[in-house]
């Protein structure tokens, strides 16, 4: 009997961006054209001025910066649509090391990246006519097997903001309950609990006299299955876990689609922030012998 060749999953998220109401000239037109033009003069845009494009994560030192974007011009049916390679580096690394023939510390002006962060821009049009109308964008992101998924959704955003002032859609709670609602049972729910504390106190060695920092972090998953709505809905109105932790993360997985509620501690506003965000997930299976086509453009 032969060996099973391994195989590995491709993820394709794709977000809707925010809903733009009757936006007259926002794009200088109302057609997918428009859209398209207004994406390229921004890439165009960028490329000519070159600014600096970066983020760090928060109580990270570690820093994300984009250096180029390519663009690709692609239709998806007869629709124009813009495939986006970004390349992108971490940098201001304190630690860590790379190793070829020799062992290379890595040093805080040492860059790290990858040229292949892939992300698809759609235009979408909903309206009677030219007067009423509105706009949004879907975003697919190319989640392959050599990524970490979370920093390329944050390069994507990242690009998304500062390159062409898209931002995620951010929807209501309320539309969310109604459609939980309406399918009574959840097939899949996923909770995540986060915490950090910082309590010098707790220590109780005999080096506390030498301590400079301190801090505890907690995290508790959860994950069940077929919930009955009635359930779900005292769930999302439930405030207990604010006593012990500062994030909240649930997640209603519905066949392809994802629906993620996020509660976090904002201590700068000293207030809990709700963010709603909903995600169609669409994956592709392929064998080892295919990976050495991951990038290219046409696969």
């Amino acid at each position: 009997m032969g060996k099973k060749e391994k195989t590995y999953k491709i993820k394709v998220p794709v977000y809707s961006s925010e809903l733009f109401e009757n936006t007259k000239g926002l794009f200088e037109g109302h057609s997918y054209e428009d859209m398209i033009n207004y994406l390229d003069r921004k890439v165009e845009e960028h490329t000519r001025l070159k600014p600096k494009l970066s983020r760090k994560r928060r109580n990270k030192i570690k820093e994300i910066e984009v250096q180029d974007i390519e663009q690709h011009n692609c239709e998806i049916g007869k629709i124009p649509a813009r495939l986006f390679k970004i390349t992108a580096y971490n940098t201001n690394l304190l630690d860590g090391y790379v190793e070829t023939k020799e062992k290379i510390n890595l040093t805080k002006k040492d860059k790290v990246g990858s040229e292949t962060n892939f992300m698809l821009l759609y235009p979408t049009i909903f309206g009677i006519d030219a007067n009423q109308y509105q706009y949004q964008w879907k975003i697919l992101l190319y989640e392959d097997p050599t990524k970490d998924n979370k920093e390329l959704a944050s390069i994507c955003k990242l690009v998304l903001d500062k390159v062409f002032n898209i931002k995620v859609a951010n929807i209501k709670l309320e539309r969310v309950l109604k459609k939980l609602r309406e399918r009574k049972i959840i097939s899949e729910l996923k909770m995540e609990f986060k915490s950090q504390t910082y309590d010098e106190n707790e220590i109780d060695t005999d080096l506390k006299q030498y301590l400079v920092s301190a801090s505890l972090k907690q995290i508790k998953n959860e994950k069940f299955q077929n919930v009955p709505f009635d359930e779900v809905e005292k769930l999302i109105n439930d405030k207990e876990y604010e006593k012990d932790y500062q994030k909240r993360i649930l997640k209603f997985i519905l066949n392809k689609k994802e629906i993620k509620l996020t509660n976090e501690y904002v201590e700068a506003k000293a207030a809990i922030q709700e963010t709603v965000e909903e995600i169609f997930n669409s994956d592709v299976v392929i064998g080892e012998a295919e990976t050495e086509k991951l990038f290219n453009i046409n696969f």
